[in-house]
């Protein structure tokens, strides 16, 4: 499963946002770096959207 099809199942299911920490929990991303990459690839995509640009820190 991509990211992409994870966010768009859970709109589905009525799960429209999401966390950093929800998308780890996931195990789909070997490394953190590949996370970040995807993350930013679905926000310049307009894809997702970031209520608070936080997630490319380490809170």
């Amino acid at each position: 499963m991509t990211l992409q099809k994870w966010i768009k199942d859970r709109a589905i299911h009525v799960y429209p946002t999401f966390s950093i920490e929800d998308v780890r929990n996931t195990g789909m991303y070997s490394s953190e770096q590949i996370l970040q990459n995807e993350l930013s690839r679905l926000c310049a995509n307009k894809t997702i959207t970031m209520p608070i640009p936080l997630f490319t820190r380490h809170i």
